[in-house]
């Protein structure tokens, strides 16, 4: 029972890490329509809490219990990868000048 517990207090703290992320993430990449991707964020994190358990349920009845934690280490890492992807490097700290001049470079 105190795994269980101590696992849920690190996913909570991991959650409110990762919105407060995103809600900086939006509002350094779209400082002129901040509300707008703010509430899609909401939407689409809502959709996720509606569509989970029900997902979840789907794939413990055809596949067993374990699978429910399979596909969700699954879909973390999709997550990971299309972050790394589509992040842009300039929201990383060691983004340099001479990185945002190569950029500006190459597009035009």
């Amino acid at each position: 029972m105190y795994t269980n517990i101590t696992f849920r207090f690190i996913e909570g703290v991991g959650d409110a890490l990762v919105q407060t992320a995103c809600y900086s993430l939006i509002s350094l990449k779209y400082p002129e329509n901040r509300e707008k991707f703010i509430g899609l964020g909401e939407a689409f994190s809502g959709v996720g809490l509606m569509a989970g358990p029900g997902i979840a349920g789907i794939l413990y009845t055809y596949f067993g219990y374990f699978s429910a934690f399979f596909g969700f280490v699954i879909f973390i890492a999709l997550s990971g990868v299309f972050c790394q992807v589509f992040i842009p490097s300039k929201m990383n700290g060691n983004y340099s000048e001479e990185d945002e001049e190569k950029e500006n470079d190459t597009n035009p």
